[in-house]
């Protein structure tokens, strides 16, 4: 079957291949070089919302800020629970008894709530 293009039966095809290999080369760092700048911009965007304050000296008020600034409240909140709950299993329970060492021979595999409640574990 013959070509449209009839100017296409005249060029080599090693041309063909080298122009194609060239525009997508050119192509592929122009992508590149606009990742870049759409990474910088995120990056830019990001510092904005996450700071205390805006460029005024004004309370940085959006909800992304007030969030960020909440989660290591979040955070001490949830460890001081976990030592909350320590203390009570200990009033509960009482201090146990720590075992010698001994050899326990695990297997591989995940971990049942027995055994968690082991003393081994413990």
């Amino acid at each position: 079957m013959r070509n449209s293009l009839p100017i296409l039966d005249r060029v080599p095809v090693s041309s063909v291949a080298k122009l194609l290999k060239h525009a997508f080369r050119n192509r592929t760092k122009e992508l590149r070089s606009e990742i870049r700048v759409l990474r910088s911009e995120i990056d830019r965007l990001r510092e904005e919302l996450l700071n205390k304050v805006t460029h005024g000296s004004q309370p940085n008020t959006s909800k992304l800020s007030l969030l960020a600034k909440d989660v290591d409240l979040v955070k001490i909140n949830i460890k001081h629970l976990g030592y909350e709950l320590c203390r009570r299993e200990l009033e509960r329970y009482g201090q146990r008894e720590q075992p010698t060492p001994r050899h326990v021979g695990l297997i591989c595999k995940p971990a049942s709530q027995t055994e968690i409640e082991s003393d081994w574990a413990a």
